[in-house]
């Protein structure tokens, strides 16, 4: 086959169709789970700015939602976009790095992908941070070969705007900086300025990513700071400085290269692959992104017992499309053609297996179904319960018209691993569930209290009815308390 022009550009075209098509297919069919629904939040009231993330997200939603509305569709739609658009990405930082072949393969397996598709069908920020992450990585690459200063400048445009999108951001410029270790070819002050510009630029975030850090390992060093007498803002200005001093250290050693050092042979033995120059980027990018996710799982493993582990899959995302790459450039290195069609048709099948499996099974918090449910069956001035109080907001935002028609008694119950506290959070709403004609238990995001609450309801109420939807249970009790 001759890989000219025209029948790459119809072949790319016809899989950015396919990527569109699969991201924009029942678009709104689910409701907006909790992370959603912080989004519209966070989106509508910017003064009210989310302290966990970068602000740079929700200022886009915010300008997005002006234009186009509050809706599933609409909100998700920047997502399906940038999702598709990555196909794209990937086709061009493929063939940066390796061949026609490898780019379109790599293309298709991301257009295709159930994982893709799930986080391009979420109005939050994950697929714009892969899109954000294989721009970076084009131009680093760029750099690499070139040392143009355009190149440099749309590369600080973009590590700029990353980090403050997602302070996965910062893994990214971590990243970078390791990777010039192995290739800069005496180009190092012109790095050294382009890092220096970025730091300046995220300066004001760097406060909060450590905080968050500190926050993540439950590192409690205000209270150690008081115990010894010793001014909190010092250990603000010492959080900053460390950064800095991290960074300089780092930088010695890049310049010294007395630490790491990485010598490839021309090929690999046991696998006959041939490993062009330009190439090795791509495998030593590899290489750090898998010490990142086993170091980012490593440290989640203190959580293994509890939701709040750091390393989910979503901030995963932004390396698999170089998984990708890795899997289009040894597949295509299979010299028997039988073989590579059977490895494709099996990615084809798990992939088809997926979608299909995507499409026809909730995979969202059903909010909307679970509103409707209670719309349709409580009574006037019966009282609801909140296990997770935070979920009222979306309960809130399906049930607009019951609220004020049926005038519900809203009670948000506190989600606590102290059994004390639960205590005295459900003894203070026994008052209003004695003079109610009934009474609601909504479980969601009750990881922290568990059956505490219910247990609490069955031990003094009939329960007359439950209903469970996706991360949802839904428990109708009568209003007299059980005499025994």
């Amino acid at each position: 086959m001759i890989w000219d022009r025209k029948k790459i550009f119809y072949l790319l075209l016809a899989v950015f169709i396919l990527a569109l098509f699969l991201r924009l297919y029942q678009l709104d069919q689910e409701s907006f789970w909790s992370d959603e629904l912080s989004t519209l939040q966070y989106a509508q009231n910017l003064d009210n700015i989310d302290r966990g993330n970068p602000p740079l997200y929700y200022l886009f939603m915010n300008k997005w939602i002006n234009l186009f509305g509050v809706s599933e569709f609409s909100m998700r739609l920047p997502s399906a976009i940038l999702g598709a658009s990555l196909v794209l990405l990937l086709y061009l930082v493929g063939k940066s790095l390796f061949n026609k072949k490898v780019a379109l393969l790599s293309a298709f397996m991301c257009a295709t992908s159930a994982i893709q598709i799930v986080y391009s069908q979420e109005a939050r920020a994950y697929a714009m941070l892969s899109v954000l992450t294989l721009l970076c990585a084009y131009f680093f690459i760029r750099i690499i070969k070139t040392d143009k200063l355009y190149y440099y400048l749309f590369f600080i445009l973009l590590t700029v705007l990353t980090i403050y999108l997602h302070f996965l951001g910062m893994a990214l410029f971590i990243m970078f900086n390791i990777l010039f270790i192995f290739f800069r070819k005496g180009h190092f002050r012109n790095w050294v300025c382009t890092q220096a510009i970025i730091l300046g630029a995220i300066f004001p975030l760097l406060y909060s990513f450590l905080k968050v850090f500190v926050k993540l390992y439950q590192v409690d060093f205000k209270s150690i700071f008081s115990v010894l007498g010793i001014p909190l803002f010092v250990l603000d200005l010492l959080l900053l400085l460390s950064a800095i001093v991290l960074f300089l250290v780092m930088f010695y050693v890049i310049e010294k290269r007395k630490i790491i050092k990485i010598k490839f042979e021309n090929s690999v033995s046991s696998l006959s692959v041939k490993i062009e120059r330009n190439q090795k980027y791509f495998l030593i990018a590899c290489l750090i992104l898998g010490i990142l996710f086993i170091g980012g799982y490593l440290f989640s493993l203190k959580y293994i017992l509890t939701p709040y582990r750091m390393f989910l899959l979503r901030y995963a995302l932004f390396m698999i499309p170089f998984v990708y790459l890795m899997v289009s450039f040894f597949l295509l290195k299979i010299k028997e053609k039988k073989y590579l069609a059977f490895f494709l048709i099996v990615i084809l099948l798990l992939n088809s297996f997926s979608l299909c499996g995507y499409y026809s099974q909730p995979t969202k918090e059903e909010w909307r179904e679970a509103a409707n449910f209670i719309e349709n069956n409580a009574k006037t001035n019966d009282v609801i319960l909140f296990d997770a109080g935070y979920m009222v907001r979306n309960f809130d935002y399906y049930n607009k018209d019951a609220i004020n028609n049926k005038n519900f008694s809203k009670i948000l119950l506190l989600s606590s691993t102290d059994k004390e506290e639960m205590h005295t959070s459900f003894n203070s709403a026994l008052s209003k569930l004695s003079s109610a004609q009934g009474s609601w238990l909504i479980l969601s995001h009750n990881w922290r209290s568990e059956d505490f609450y219910k247990l609490q309801m069955d031990a003094r109420y009939n329960l007359i009815q439950e209903k469970h939807y996706k991360d949802i249970d839904i428990y109708h009790y009568s209003g007299q308390q059980n005499q025994n």
